[in-house]
């Protein structure tokens, strides 16, 4: 267990910890030192890709669920059974 808390309480490595990263004598954030990021930033390239797989998914999945998976009259003969159905259950039947 100590190495665990050991690992939580130490900074990770180049980082300054946040009780001194820009901070001025009064102990507030100084806003005019340029932030860093922290972590990597994603590239135009991967962005691009990764939107348009996504589209590729989204407009695959919505072509597939476009139209009804059963024609009206299927899901009237539907509605009759399960109208019975419940009706003998509240009757007890």
């Amino acid at each position: 267990m100590p190495a665990t808390a050991e690992a939580r309480s130490s900074p990770a490595e180049g980082v300054a910890p946040p009780s001194s990263a820009y901070t001025g004598p009064d102990g507030y954030p100084d806003l005019n030192v340029p932030m860093q990021a922290a972590a990597p930033q994603i590239t135009d390239e991967d962005f691009a890709a990764t939107s348009a797989a996504l589209r590729a998914r989204r407009d695959g999945l919505a072509a597939r669920a476009s139209g009804p998976g059963m024609s009206a009259a299927d899901l009237r003969r539907i509605a009759g059974s399960h109208g019975e159905r419940t009706l003998d259950a509240i009757e007890g039947q």
